[in-house]
């Protein structure tokens, strides 16, 4: 992002909101300020709770007027950095096993060596292994062992280029003979380890940008697809991926695409640039993204909902690509780089009140250039992105 334009940066700021009412109502939403904190100086990543603190990490180096490298922790009243931080992006957060780990980008916290990933006690950093020689992008829990996915090749397994490997808190283990190519997605799905990102082959076989691990041996989902898979969800029994491919199983598929235990389908059709998000709210799918999906007479911009058998549209959509999807009082919140939906002006953030979408508080928006992540810890929702003001404020502050 370019701080030069118009002279002006926008740094990345937490906004909470807090919703009031009852979960079977629509909730009410206020924007609260008062604890006079400045936001950050630099992008907001991820974000998770750990031993009752929201903490967030990224690529900054400030939280208000407090000096924390990339990472930091809030207790409902103040900041505090994880002791001396970590030196550089961190880009994805997990708890296990009463610690919090962290994997991106960095190398060392404060003058100890912590290669690509971190374990964080609740008062001091530790290394996880020094044996990794490139970014972690992935970390999930399966089978009750910590999960690294990445660009890594690790150092103890050099006749395989893992990309992937777990961790039972006292040693490493591989994943079989591991993937080819970068790691970008993990999840769980009846049992198994699902892998997604730019791999080629799993366990020495092909496995075209997704496999499966289910313990002792991968398996490649059919024929896989023939591009990026960068998120998957399991809903409703069956698996489903989002990415940059168009095909899944060699039938259509663009950008999203379903496996039911047995074969893809594509579930689209229409201009579809990428699916980046799935949340579920009220037991259906919700889909975020770049795309103008075809059904029936609809069409579904950016923003659509699936019942497991048929899309549901969400008014006009949002005219711009939602990056975030949250549920928060049984409402369907959501985030990225729009500003309207129609006719009505719902910049960067936005509600569906079950017939239209709406910003979240009236004559109250976002000012900036996108929402990049929604959070929800203690009983607030907490948006992270790139914009200078919420509301009627200067959106530099924290309130709950």
């Amino acid at each position: 992002m370019s701080r030069n334009l118009a002279c002006l940066s926008f740094f990345t700021v937490i906004v909470l909101l807090q919703g009031q009412g009852n979960m079977n109502a629509a909730p009410q939403y206020n924007w609260k300020y008062g604890f006079n904190l400045a936001g950050t100086d630099g992008q907001v990543e991820v974000m998770t709770e750990f031993q009752g603190k929201l903490v967030i990490a990224g690529l900054f180096t400030l939280v208000g007027e407090t000096a924390a490298r990339n990472i930091a922790c809030w207790d409902g009243v103040n900041w505090s950095p994880l002791g001396t931080g970590l030196n550089d992006l961190v880009r994805t957060l997990q708890v296990h096993d009463n610690l919090l780990y962290a994997g991106g980008d960095f190398d060392s916290a404060g003058s100890q060596s912590v290669r690509y990933i971190a374990a964080w006690d609740g008062a001091n950093w530790s290394g996880v292994t020094s044996e990794l020689n490139n970014r972690v992008y992935a970390l999930t829990v399966y089978n009750n062992e910590l999960v690294v996915g990445g660009d890594f090749v690790f150092g103890s397994f050099p006749e395989e280029k893992h990309r992937i490997a777990s961790w039972d808190g006292s040693s490493w283990k591989k994943l079989g003979t591991g993937v080819n190519n970068t790691v970008r997605a993990l999840t769980v799905h009846s049992g198994q380890l699902v892998v997604g990102g730019w791999l080629t082959a799993a366990g020495g076989t092909g496995a075209n940008y997704i496999a499966t691990w289910n313990g002792s041996e991968w398996d490649s989902l059919g024929s896989g697809m023939n591009g990026f898979v960068g998120a998957l969800i399991s809903y409703g029994g069956d698996l489903y991926a989002g990415g940059e491919f168009t095909f899944a199983g060699g039938n259509l598929a663009i950008r999203i695409a379903r496996w039911n235990g047995s074969s893809w389908n594509g579930i689209a059709t229409g201009a579809l640039n990428s699916v980046d998000a799935f949340s579920v709210n009220l037991g259906n799918l919700i889909v975020g993204g770049d795309f103008r999906i075809v059904s029936g007479s609809d069409t579904l911009q950016n923003v659509a909902g699936w019942d497991g058998a048929n899309w549901m549209r969400f008014d006009v959509g949002l005219d711009k690509k939602v990056k975030s999807l949250a549920t928060f009082g049984g409402t369907t919140i959501a985030g990225g780089e729009f500003q309207a939906s129609g006719q009505k002006t719902t910049p960067y953030l936005a509600k569906w009140n079950s017939s239209s979408w709406t910003g979240l508080t009236p004559g109250e928006g976002i000012l900036g250039t996108s929402v990049n992540a929604l959070f929800l810890f203690d009983s607030v929702l907490i948006a992270a992105g790139e914009f200078t003001h919420a509301g009627s404020a200067v959106a530099r502050n924290i309130a709950a």
